[in-house]
């Protein structure tokens, strides 16, 4: 019989650790290919649609040896800052079911080695009760900076 690698079982637990902690009322949607996005949140406020969405890339590690951290590849982090929408990485630990989070924007890579094909995220914020309201106060800002600059761009044209 055909195995299951170990890490396609934890990548399934981890998007499961992750839904059960997202609001009701948001949905999470899995793209059909994994190119350094895992799934697609839409917020929905009172049942009406917010337009208002997010992407999130999730990290899984067996148990951590120390502080949260994961290492991600540089051309993925790239990829992020590209996208039209804010990812936030997420890192679930197998061994006590613990969510850490972070804003791919806010990934400091002060004094990192641009030779390196990686940099190393470290996680502050683990998931609490008030992460989706802090979440959703970031995508807010950053909803609201993209037409900062949109405005500003068509007064200077």
């Amino acid at each position: 019989m055909p195995g299951r690698p170990q890490s396609h079982d934890n990548a399934e637990k981890s998007r499961r650790a992750f839904e059960e902690r997202l609001p009701a009322s948001w949905t999470f949607t899995a793209p059909t290919g994994d190119y350094g996005v895992d799934g697609d949140i839409e917020v929905f406020e009172a049942g009406f649609a917010t337009g208002m969405h997010f992407l999130v890339q999730l990290k899984s590690v067996e148990r951590l040896a120390g502080a949260p951290k994961k290492a991600i590849k540089n051309a993925t982090r790239n990829y992020w800052a590209a996208l039209d929408l804010p990812t936030l990485i997420v890192l679930w630990e197998a061994a006590s079911g613990r969510i850490w989070w972070k804003w791919a924007h806010l990934v400091d890579d002060w004094g990192a080695d641009p030779a390196n094909k990686e940099l190393t995220v470290i996680f502050e914020d683990e998931w609490s009760a008030d992460t989706p309201n802090v979440v959703l106060d970031e995508v807010r800002a950053q909803r609201a900076l993209k037409k900062v600059t949109r405005v500003s761009r068509s007064l200077w044209q």
